[in-house]
């Protein structure tokens, strides 16, 4: 199996609450709280990490919440190689789950503020752990001072030293992202859209692959070898080597919904690195966010139950060609 480097440019320390009956302005009583390292780069690494992988996530962090989060990451047995900003401190992130209303809420603090320098830095972190054929995810939202041309210059960097860019980011930063025609991406629908000002509804009379076969192909003349597209409670669709593919979610009873996409990625990675094939990799893909959607707290999905939805998924799955 193939080493994968998650990238976070935007770490975090992710605290979960479970509460009863949450109303703002009112008081709770915490019934159980949780805490570790996150980021979406570090939740595609901790499942990674959680289904057999080998894994080395990187990427920025700063201050004491910058050395809980790595020795977090080290106590779980995940490698980490973080660049440490002098005189930051990694935001928090906090998730309130409501266990009577089956709802989470999330509030979410500014990350690092980067600088021309430390990319530098994070650049010659990259190039000591790259090896030629490695996948690089880069995932999550990106630091308030990074521009869109050292964004840019990040991921050319990387495919120039051999390495399969993935990015699972939104808004501009994929935009830009899409210009260096990285192998993988992976927006939700709203994403999408807000990538390409397409209609982000489903069409309720025609059929999910006949809906999305032309915005996928689009994403393949741009250079992207394996688009896909998250479609929530519906699944997934992806294009690879001249097949369109509708994956549809398996049914579990959700507790947190967030990280589910980050759990996804790092379900078809690890699968993709273990040399699935692409059908393969799309079911463990959605098995593992799935799986993610049923647990408090990100990434903490159990190989077992991924195998066994994905089995069930695999025959599930819908194939069109070109």
């Amino acid at each position: 199996m193939s080493r994968i480097l998650t990238v976070t440019l935007n770490a975090a320390l992710d605290t979960t609450y479970v509460v009863d009956c949450f109303q703002a302005g009112e008081v709770h009583r915490v019934r159980q709280k949780y805490t570790q390292a996150g980021g979406k780069g570090i939740n595609v690494a901790r499942t990674i990490h959680r289904l057999g992988g080998t894994v080395t996530a990187t990427g920025f962090v700063g201050g004491d919440n910058g050395q809980t989060i790595i020795r977090k990451l080290w106590e779980e047995g995940i490698d980490a190689a973080f660049c440490e900003v002098p005189e930051g401190e990694s935001r928090v992130c906090l998730s309130i789950i409501d266990e009577s209303y089956q709802k989470a809420t999330e509030i979410l603090e500014p990350g690092l503020h980067v600088t021309a320098g430390q990319m530098e830095r994070l650049k010659r972190r990259l190039q000591s752990l790259i090896t030629t054929g490695m996948i690089v995810v880069f995932s999550g939202s990106l630091p308030p001072g990074l521009t869109m041309e050292e964004w840019r210059s990040l991921l050319r960097f990387v495919r120039q030293r051999g390495a399969r860019v993935v990015v699972d980011t939104s808004g501009t930063a994929l935009a830009a992202a899409v210009d260096c025609q990285p192998s993988i991406i992976k927006p939700n629908q709203h994403e999408f859209a807000a990538l390409t000002e397409a209609d982000a509804g489903e069409q309720p009379t025609a059929p999910i692959l006949q809906h999305w076969r032309k915005p996928l192909a689009d994403l393949a003349l741009k250079g992207i070898d394996f688009p896909i597209i998250t479609l929530g409670d519906r699944g997934a669709v992806a294009y690879h080597r001249s097949i369109y593919y509708h994956v549809p979610a398996p049914q579990v009873d959700v507790v947190n919904p967030v990280g589910s996409g980050d759990a996804f990625m790092g379900g078809l990675l690890w699968s993709l690195a273990n040399g699935s094939t692409a059908k393969r990799a799309l079911a463990t893909a959605v098995a593992a966010g799935a799986a993610n959607a049923a647990q408090p707290v990100a990434g903490m999905v159990d190989r077992e139950v991924v195998t066994a939805l994905a089995d069930h998924v695999l025959d599930e799955i819908k194939e069109e060609g070109e």
